[in-house]
């Protein structure tokens, strides 16, 4: 379809976490968090000590 309108379809190149920043940011902030909170009860219970989670 894109041939016939005159486009050449480009491959994707293969996928790189290492050259996504993203990736690099998300894995900092897991391994803080698990750090800081190592349990689901320990993440909820700081969740309710904030007044805008207070009504979970």
């Amino acid at each position: 379809l894109c041939e016939e309108f005159g486009h050449k379809l480009l491959p994707l190149p293969p996928y790189s976490p290492e050259y996504n920043p993203i990736e690099k940011t998300c894995a900092h902030i897991k391994k803080h968090l698990k750090k800081v909170l190592p349990s689901c009860n320990t993440f909820y219970e700081a969740l309710l000590s904030h007044s805008c989670f207070s009504l979970l």
